[in-house]
């Protein structure tokens, strides 16, 4: 019986591990036009490269004279924290939710990948959505292509 329990409890700490992104957004244009399927990256890195073949994989083409430029914003931070944009505009909005708590007996961290679609002619952002998750243990690489395939608005995904 001893086994059985210890066996459960192993269980629970691996489960409380296994990361799951959760897709937050989704403001602005429901749908891309033709045009808006073909994006720019302008920035460098793994967040770059982990974007550029969700979009891909997404049937979206990567093209240095596109319409639409996509800018990353990836960020690695205390579970509980979130971000909130205010102005005397307009209400509050949560831009990034605090990562979702789970069983664990370690210090998780939360990997956060925002995106923010922009029209390079007018500089309007069609759209702006992201994704969170936590982890113990795990390094930007390990985390970046779910966190980018969740992130995509989904409207803009063939794969939803």
């Amino acid at each position: 019986m001893k086994e059985n329990g210890t066996l459960f409890l192993m269980s629970l700490a691996v489960a409380g591990c296994t990361p799951s992104a959760t897709h937050f957004g989704d403001l602005g244009q429901s749908t891309p036009d033709s045009e808006a399927r073909i994006f720019a990256i302008n920035q460098e890195g793994i967040a770059r490269d982990a974007v550029a073949e969700a979009l891909t994989d997404a049937g979206h083409i990567e093209r240095s004279d596109a319409p639409l430029e996509v800018e990353i914003g990836f960020a690695v931070r205390p579970i509980e924290l979130s971000l909130v944009s205010t102005s005397e505009e307009a209400p509050a909005r949560i831009l990034s939710p605090a990562a979702k708590r789970s069983i664990s007996l370690c210090q998780r961290r939360a990997y956060v990948l925002t995106l923010a679609f922009v029209d390079l002619d007018t500089g309007e952002v069609l759209s702006r959505s992201g994704a969170t998750t936590s982890r113990c243990k795990g390094t930007a690489s390990e985390v970046l292509p779910e966190l980018a395939r969740a992130a995509l608005p989904f409207a803009w995904t063939s794969a939803r």
